[in-house]
């Protein structure tokens, strides 16, 4: 849930150490609203009511929290920003607060926020739902701060446990990737089109398996080629069954089975 207004909570609120986990337990307490309905399983996987308080020595905090209905996602964003640039930080670098100066990027502190269970599973495990009474919504943070610490130390912490990157570093990773993803989708592609030309030139009767066939999708099915055509071929339907696990099915029953079935030649494979 949106809220029409972003509250952000101004910084005279925040008493205690000047750092992000301060910020984000105050900003915990001032929107909290309603209660989670969680499992116990997910309370114990969040250590909900407690938290992260160190990364290998460095303040730390990992929290969820119902967030009242006057609040939303993006003031919590908008309040770690501003907080980050009183610092004299830039807050752009996938979640990281940085201070830039002539060839040189610091980071002072990581932080990231959000509602979904995607954000909570990149730090906690065995989490399906998170669920708030009223109109509250969940709200997360966890954040690692390097602000008092030992530099070299926090820099070291930042690289091994956090990936920090400088952005010169991250946009020179980021090429790297899409190359990478691009060799990598060319080489599914290379595959694909030599397992429809192995299929286009198979002769008529020969076997072939499909995984995503007409029948339906995670449906395992062997037949034999009865017709050919440019792209579509006609299947006689030997056997299909439900996939349950990877080399494990459930077969069709007899009213579920075609006798036969036209489909694209792309979703057919030479069984192995």
């Amino acid at each position: 849930m949106l809220s029409s207004a972003c509250a952000v909570i101004p910084a005279r609120h925040y008493a205690g150490p000047d750092n992000v986990i301060t910020l984000l337990k105050k900003y915990e307490t001032r929107t909290a609203g309603g209660l989670l309905t969680t499992p116990e399983l997910v309370s114990k996987a969040l250590g909900f009511g407690k938290g992260v308080t160190e990364v290998d020595g460095m303040p730390a905090l990992e929290k969820s929290w119902c967030m009242s209905e006057k609040y939303d996602m993006n003031s919590i964003e908008q309040t770690i920003a501003e907080y980050c640039q009183r610092k004299g930080g830039s807050y752009k670098n996938k979640n990281w607060c940085t201070v830039e100066s002539p060839g040189v990027e610091k980071p002072i502190f990581y932080a990231e926020s959000g509602g979904s269970v995607s954000v909570i599973n990149r730090h906690s495990r065995d989490v399906e739902s998170l669920r708030c009474t009223g109109r509250s919504d969940p709200a997360y943070v966890y954040a690692v701060s390097g602000q008092g610490q030992d530099p070299g130390e926090w820099l070291e912490v930042a690289h091994s446990r956090l990936g920090y990157r400088a952005r010169s570093q991250q946009l020179q990773y980021n090429k790297l990737q899409r190359e990478l993803d691009r060799l990598e989708l060319s080489s599914a592609q290379h595959e694909y089109e030599d397992m429809v030309h192995r299929v286009r030139s198979a002769a008529l009767g020969a076997d072939i398996c499909s995984n995503s066939s007409r029948l339906g999708p995670n449906i395992y099915v062997e037949g034999q080629i009865e017709t050919i055509k440019t792209n579509r071929l006609k299947v006689a339907v030997i056997k299909a069954g439900r996939i349950i696990a990877p080399g494990i099915f459930s077969p069709l029953s007899k009213k579920e089975l075609p006798d036969s079935v036209w489909d694209s030649i792309g979703n057919w494979y030479i069984c192995e």
